[in-house]
């Protein structure tokens, strides 16, 4: 991930989304803002491979067995009943490709008194993806790293009687609904491909809420495989007038543009089964996304000049689509042109979308960099107000407190952290973890050592916690083996080796404190002394830092 930049990229590739900003020639760079014939040789390349690879992953033309195709009856969707929503017209405008295609109202989900899939077809999917893990993995699904949180499921395509349904269902009810919603994109059912599936399984541990992005494809559906009576939470939040959030019955599916602005809410209690679905059309290249997906390719390659390049051709083509400026920004940052990156993410949170918290959280963390306070604070007023419940925003305030030296007021940002739902572990630890030494500076030594205990409760791993703990028990209540044990263990977490020699010098002076104070240890000659050292300290970490010492 870029610097400071909260860009998700999930999947294949899930995006955020709009902005209208043109680069006059004098305006950032020299950089050609036009789409080059090499640009556009890339673009095709990368379309003809991804409508292959969908082909070839998720055809439901061929590879079927007879006994499976269900030819007795047509799929009729006249018959389905839709529950509509229309998103206004800047939504529509900053879809990255064909934006022009579709119309209000574009966002459509099968009434519950028409689901589009039975309770039982649910339900044997569900239970065949339970006995697939329980035969091949014991019982323990799969995860993936979707952007900053680590999701439950598995890809369509890798579980074969899950994988069989799904192609079924796309030939037979997915891409004929498709179609007949969006007939200004699509004619033919044979003219989609699935870009990629997923199904995924969100639990209170791996359902945390995602960030605001768009999806990869032009079309896009969403599965509801149980019943919300078997979950708390969860449902999809749409970012328009304030947000609509939409909920689903088993069996019912949502259909959209991938283009419009979303996120999952996270699952508090029970389990929520969906399937996830992206779709292209085979003969129109998303030129947008596919620019955008080669300046990210190319960025985490280490060409800059040529993600830059992508970039800025995917803003000539649709001025209206903002990843591709958050984008550039981030690689204008890797390139030390910080002054361009604030103008590019100014330009999106000031006249394209104020809304956008992604842009408003990475400007506030240029800004606050480079000592412009008041304009990071403004920023990230702007992320709590699209989302009230942006744990990152209240973070990066309370930071702002303590570079102000606001004592109060970074403490008040902390505990808001801490009573947010939905908040990532390593942030509610990290949260706790700094309340803990804002209480320790008070005085407050008791309650000191409950949050670095709460922090490690959420997440063990957590260096600063575990260090914050081992000096606060030898300073604070003299009890040395606690402090001791709390450092040992701290130096399998310390994420640098400046950090391991400082815990391991941190150890060597509390054990020399617990040396000394020690009545067993009176009496005895040095070298007993010396032996009851290295088994407090541990050997090998008295030997590591000799060596240490012994270098310098």
């Amino acid at each position: 991930m870029g610097f400071f930049f909260r860009i998700l990229i999930c999947l294949l590739f899930i995006l955020p989304y709009s902005c209208l900003f043109v680069f006059a020639n004098n305006s950032l760079t020299s950089c050609n803002n036009s789409y080059s014939n090499e640009l556009q040789a890339a673009v095709l390349k990368r379309h003809k491979a991804a409508v292959e690879s969908a082909h070839d992953a998720y055809s439901s033309f061929m590879g079927t067995s007879q006994e499976n195709i269900e030819t007795s009856l047509p799929f009729d969707v006249s018959k389905i009943n839709f529950q509509s929503i229309a998103v206004p017209s800047q939504c529509i405008s900053s879809i990255p490709d064909f934006a022009e295609c579709f119309s209000n109202p574009c966002i459509h989900t099968t009434d519950p008194s028409t689901p589009l899939f039975t309770k039982e077809e649910c339900e044997s999917i569900i239970q065949a993806s339970n006995d697939y893990f329980d035969e091949t993995n014991g019982g323990k699904w799969t995860t993936l790293q979707s952007g900053r949180y680590p999701v439950c499921g598995f890809w369509i395509k890798d579980v074969p009687e899950v994988h069989l349904w799904f192609k079924l269902m796309l030939k037979q009810r997915l891409f004929p609904t498709l179609c007949s919603l969006f007939p200004d994109f699509v004619e033919n059912i044979s003219d989609l491909v699935c870009d990629n599936a997923y199904l995924f399984r969100y639990t209170k541990e791996t359902g945390q809420r995602t960030d605001v992005h768009t999806d990869s494809g032009c079309l896009s559906f969403t599965i509801a495989l149980n019943s919300p009576n078997e979950y708390q939470g969860g449902g999809t939040w749409f970012d328009m007038d304030g947000g609509k959030l939409v909920h689903m019955q088993q069996g019912c599916v949502t259909f959209r543009p991938g283009g419009i602005r979303h996120r999952g809410e996270s699952v508090t209690e029970g389990e929520r089964y969906i399937i996830g679905g992206f779709v292209m059309h085979r003969d129109k290249v998303e030129k947008v996304r596919m620019l955008t997906g080669l300046g990210l390719e190319w960025l985490n390659q280490g060409k800059l000049q040529g993600a830059e390049e992508a970039l800025r051709a995917a803003i000539f083509i649709n001025p209206y689509f903002d990843a591709a400026y958050i984008n550039l920004a981030d690689i204008l940052s890797k390139r030390n042109r910080w002054e361009e990156a604030i103008k590019v993410l100014e330009k999106v949170t000031g006249e394209v979308n104020p809304r956008n918290g992604e842009a408003a959280y990475t400007l506030g963390m240029m800004k606050k960099n480079r000592g412009d306070l008041d304009g990071a604070k403004k920023c990230f007023d702007v992320c709590l107000d699209v989302d009230p419940f942006d744990a990152e925003a209240m973070m990066a305030h309370a930071i702002l407190c303590s570079q102000c030296n606001d004592n109060e007021g970074e403490r008040s940002w902390f505990t808001k952290v801490t009573k947010t739902p939905g908040v990532q572990k390593n942030t509610l630890a990290s949260a706790y973890t700094n309340l803990g030494v804002s209480l320790g500076e008070q005085g407050n030594a008791q309650e000191e050592i409950t949050m670095y205990e709460k922090a490690l409760s959420l997440d063990e791993s957590n260096f600063h916690a575990r260090h914050s703990l081992a000096l606060a028990f030898a300073s604070e209540h003299k009890d040395y083996d606690a402090s001791i044990t709390e450092f040992r263990k701290a130096i399998q977490y310390a994420p640098n080796v400046e950090k391991r020699t400082r815990i391991l010098v941190d150890l060597y002076r509390v054990t020399v404190m617990k040396v000394n104070q020690d009545p067993n240890v009176r009496g005895l000659v040095q070298d007993q002394i010396m032996n009851k050292f290295v088994e407090y300290m541990g050997e090998a970490n008295y030997r590591e830092l000799m060596a240490i010492m012994g270098k310098q």
